[in-house]
């Protein structure tokens, strides 16, 4: 009886481990689909860690993988706080040459959120290209540290690259100074229009930092309905980031009204998410 009791455990155990691996085989392949991928990310982040760290190590340092495997392994490794990985991050970091995956250890780094990490972060933050010298702004920014303060202001306001004025608005938002604000207005008529769009881009961020989530959709209700479309699309992004009953029916009821500006990207959102829930069930 007791040696019957034993092989059910035993073989109860061994199935839920092949169809535990199943699972985390299945979450990789979806996780490498550019279709499936975004909500592949969202899944591995509120998984036990423990479950695919393991996988997502050795994607990461597979050579041999696409790069884009490697850099969304790589970030999600310092989103779950993977200290385990830290190791390995740093050793990418240091030893391959290509800026796409020091862009993505950087970022994976400021995830962490260990400040004995700033000393390696801020050894990169005068790295050519420009885009590894700002994600190391942001990471430090992410670890307290706002050494990369000046660069990404001067970046945003004289960088004649638009992807550099895009993580430039990125790591002053990390920031969060609203004394910044202030300095930014001065610069608003500026001629050129990319600065005028992300000058005013990353005021709307700075005038929600530090408020809590209710102060925050009601200052985004009326942002979503602003002049300029990057500023709509943010609107309607952080919204749904902040994802709670209110901020997803300010979405909703902005979509309804067709006379409002937000109304096409708060409707975009909803549509997609309406799309990720039907793949989900298939």
């Amino acid at each position: 009886m007791k040696r019957n009791v034993f092989l059910a455990v035993f073989l109860t155990s061994n199935l839920f481990l092949v169809a535990y691996a199943e699972d985390v085989a299945t979450t990789i392949q979806r996780l490498k689909d550019k279709n499936t991928r975004d909500s592949a990310f969202e899944e591995i982040k509120k998984m036990d860690k423990t479950e695919i760290s393991g996988e997502l190590r050795k994607l990461a340092k597979d050579k041999n993988s696409q790069q884009a495997h490697r850099t969304v392994s790589i970030v999600l490794l310092g989103q779950i706080k993977d200290y385990d990985s830290e190791k390995d991050i740093v050793e990418i970091l240091n030893t391959e040459d290509n800026y796409i995956m020091k862009n993505a250890c950087l970022i994976s780094l400021g995830h962490m959120g260990k400040k004995d990490l700033i000393p390696l972060i801020k050894s990169h933050l005068n790295d050519e290209p420009k885009t590894v010298s700002l994600r190391s702004a942001w990471a430090l920014a992410k670890l307290g540290d706002f050494s990369g303060k000046g660069i990404a202001i001067n970046t945003l306001l004289q960088d004649t690259i638009v992807t550099h004025k895009a993580i430039a608005s990125e790591v002053i938002e990390q920031i969060g100074d609203k004394s910044i604000i202030d300095e930014l207005k001065t610069f608003k008529n500026n001629s050129n229009d990319w600065t005028q769009i992300y000058i005013n881009l990353t005021i709307a961020k700075l005038q929600i930092s530090g408020l809590s989530k209710e102060e925050q959709i009601n200052i985004l209700k009326n942002t979503i309905s602003d002049n300029q479309f990057e500023i709509r699309k943010w609107a309607a992004d952080k919204l749904d980031e902040i994802g709670t009953p209110e901020a997803m029916k300010t979405l909703e009821d902005i979509a309804k009204d067709r006379d409002n500006k937000g109304s096409y990207v708060a409707g975009k959102i909803l549509f997609n998410k309406e799309q990720k829930e039907k793949q989900k069930i298939k």
